[in-house]
């Protein structure tokens, strides 16, 4: 079994991008270059034949569609990067509906396809078994071998790996355990590059997404709505009442947010209570913390 990826990476130039030739720009930008620098993984059906990766251009504001560029996947060569300067063309022409005249800029792009084999499930069996056995030590040299960049990557795989298997709260709970118990300063717990605090971190995204959509999704989506300011720099701010002011205002949402999180216990996933309900007896047990007070 094959999967086939359609890379669309940052170009090099960083004046490379979206290059308007008639003066429209979508983005409302002064000059006619638009620069995306975003990398998109496609994945596709193959190479051979006639099929084709078209790339659709919309302003994230009103959705209004500018153009398209078509690239035939047979064009490009697997596992060298095709770079190359596409006619940017909308669906009537440029602005005033001319057919005639419908390019209306380029597009230029970095594109790389690649396939992945694939092997059947029986051939990652003894590395499955590594992984899940319950003791933590490949998980530990696994993390002290690879590079810091290739973390996070890895992380999110045994997650998935993790909630596939139905081992998550105790494969998680033991690493994050151990690195508790490694911890001698509380304020820095869980705060360096470590594969456990990416696995943590990882899962919690993987189950959690619509516990927290669900909470605290009213909460952001009136911030981002906002049109108050919000400054709390006191360097920043016209006056000490405006900075008082910002504040009040920040703490009330703070405390909504806090009240909303602990009144909804049971829609938290039961996996992640369970993880942070041992974590938090082995926290406790480390340090000496007294869980009978609130200190």
């Amino acid at each position: 079994e094959f999967e086939q990826r359609t890379k669309v990476k940052r170009p090099s130039n960083s004046e490379a991008g979206l290059m308007l030739t008639d003066g429209y720009n979508p983005n409302n930008h002064n000059n006619n270059d638009v620069f995306f620098g975003e990398e998109f993984v496609f994945q596709s059906g193959g190479s051979e034949g006639g099929e084709m990766l078209m790339i659709s251009i919309f302003s994230e504001d009103e959705g209004n569609f500018f153009g398209q560029v078509k690239i035939p996947l047979k064009d490009i060569q697997e596992g060298k990067v095709y770079d190359h300067v596409h006619p940017f063309s909308s669906r009537w022409g440029a602005k005033t509906g001319n057919k005639k005249n419908n390019k209306i800029g380029e597009l230029k792009l970095e594109i790389k396809y690649t396939q992945i084999t694939i092997l059947g499930l029986s051939f990652y069996q003894d590395l499955l078994d590594l992984l899940t056995c319950g003791d933590g030590l490949f998980l530990d040299a696994l993390g002290k071998a690879i590079p810091p960049n290739s973390r996070e990557k890895l992380s999110n795989i045994l997650a998935k790996i993790y909630r596939y298997t139905g081992t998550a709260t105790t494969e998680i709970t033991l690493c994050a355990a151990k690195e508790i118990l490694n911890t001698s300063d509380m304020r820095v717990l869980f705060r360096g590059n470590t594969l456990t605090t990416k696995l943590l971190d990882a899962y919690q995204k993987l189950i959690g997404g619509g516990y927290v959509r669900a909470v605290l999704g009213g909460t952001v989506s009136r911030v981002f709505m906002w049109k108050k300011a919000c400054e709390l720099d006191p360097g920043k701010v016209e006056s000490k009442d405006m900075l008082t002011k910002n504040l009040a205002m920040f703490s009330q949402e703070l405390d909504d947010s806090l009240a909303a999180i602990f009144s909804s216990p049971d829609s938290c996933p039961e996996e992640m209570r369970v993880i942070y309900n041992r974590l938090g007896q082995t926290l406790a047990d480390h340090f000496e913390l007294d869980t009978t007070t609130n200190n």
